[in-house]
């Protein structure tokens, strides 16, 4: 999870990006397929978007959930919980163009096949390290 689609308009900065756990600009793949929050995604961190959030089954956020549309995407919700009330139109999150360009350039990656039908998640599990999933 991560970063995507760095925008190139010169962002009002003035937090620090270290408070969010995920923070995007979009939701949805190269391919137009959205970004789903499903029941084995728990987040304890703040997460944000400037795009639409996708909902599936039952995601658990105990950080604060931001974005700056004015709703959630939902497919089949279960007991989604929030420890704190999502907030919706927010004002948008960029990155500043002072960012270090390895940084950027990295932010963009997207890890599925030509045809989106195999997509990889990168999971960091405190007491795993990194594990990696693969959707065939």
């Amino acid at each position: 999870m991560g970063l995507t689609d760095i925008l190139s308009a010169q962002p009002n900065f003035s937090g620090s990006l270290t408070r969010y756990q995920y923070l995007t600009n979009r939701e949805v793949t190269e391919y137009n397929i959205i970004i789903w929050f499903w029941t084995p995604d728990t987040l304890y961190g703040d997460l944000h978007s400037n795009d639409f959030i996708g909902l599936k089954y039952s995601p658990t956020f105990f950080g604060r959930v931001s974005t700056s549309k004015g709703e959630f995407r939902y497919y089949d919700p279960g007991e989604i919980h929030f420890e704190f009330p999502p907030t919706f139109n927010a004002p948008p999150v960029y990155i500043p163009r002072t960012t270090p360009p390895q940084l950027r350039e990295n932010a963009d990656i997207f890890i599925t096949n030509n045809d989106a039908s195999n997509l990889t998640t990168l999971r960091f599990n405190p007491d795993e390290g990194l594990l990696v999933y693969q959707r065939t």
